[in-house]
Parts: structure tokens; sequence; C-alpha cells
């Protein structure tokens, strides 16, 4: 998705796409997609502190994800909240979803993101806003003030690697 309009922000998958760093798989996820996404980071400038944002749906296939000794290659496959993929954090977003518009619930194809960090920019914030809490006691109300916060955006997208599950 690229800013405009309806857009507040340009996405990593469009910051990615210009960057020429998106591979399709054109099926199933294979060892060596992801092999060649951390080469790729390996050779560039920002291949530290790397994280992994990966759509659930890509869960079975990480865990069943061996490279051609057989290994796995999630650590601790069974251990939902201790992912790691080559030693980076693996964190699941049901955002993390190809779309051609911003929206809370997007429903294109499944992404594995894997990039620095550092050069995720937190998104644009809404002006506070309040609401009124839904107990009342006696004549008292309790107000409830809060802030969101709109995704994030990638500082540049050669910082950043995405994979695309796409069909064959």
């Amino acid at each position: 998705v690229v800013p405009g309009t309806s857009v507040p922000f340009l996405s990593v998958y469009a910051a990615a796409t210009a960057a020429s760093n998106v591979t399709a798989t054109a099926g199933d996820l294979k060892f060596e997609m992801l092999n060649d996404v951390f080469s790729n980071i390996d050779q560039g400038d920002y291949n530290d502190n790397l994280v992994i944002i990966a759509h659930p749906s890509f869960k079975g296939a990480l865990r069943n994800l061996k490279d051609n000794a057989g290994v796995r290659v999630v650590d601790s496959p069974l251990d939902g909240g201790n992912q790691s993929i080559f030693g980076v954090p693996v964190v699941y977003s049901t955002g993390a979803r190809k779309d051609t518009t911003a929206k809370v619930a997007p429903t294109g194809n499944p992404l594995i993101v894997v990039g620095n960090a550092d050069h995720l920019l937190l998104g644009v914030r809404e002006a506070p806003s309040s609401q009124v809490a839904a107990h009342r006691w006696e004549y008292d109300e309790r107000e409830l003030k809060v802030r969101a916060r709109y995704a994030f955006t990638p500082a540049t997208g050669a910082a950043f690697e995405v994979i695309e599950k796409t069909g064959a």
C-alpha cells in the first residue's frame, strides 16, 4: 500500500517492493527462500537487530520447515512464545498481509517480514480521545483517555525482505 489520500503511511510491503526485496513463494514456503532472504540481509547495511514478523498462517509451515540436513529451521517449534529462526525472534501478526488499502484486518496474501527493527518507525497517532467507562457509580463517571497508533512504517525499504505466500 502506497501513501495517498486513503493511506496514512508507507507499508513495509510497498517499501520492500520498491527496493526489489519481495520473494513470492509460488506455492509452499521452502528453506531456500528463507536462506536467500537472510543472505540478502547479511550482504546489506541493515543486518543487525533483526526481527521476523509473520502471519499466523505460516506457523505450521515454519514448524515443519527443515534445512538440507533435515534440521528444523525454527528453534523450539512447539514453544509458541519463544520461537526463533537462525537465532532471530519470530512474532506473529494477523496484520502481516498484503492488501490494497490500509485496514484493521487485511485480507490479501500472508507475509513474512524480515528486517532491522531499528528501521520500523511507529505510525501516526490519533489525537487524544475520551470514552466514558461502562460503569457509573451514583453520579460519578470514569473517563478513559486513549490515543491510537496506526501500525508502523519503514525508514527504508532496503532494511527489509518480504516473503509473500502466493499460489503455485
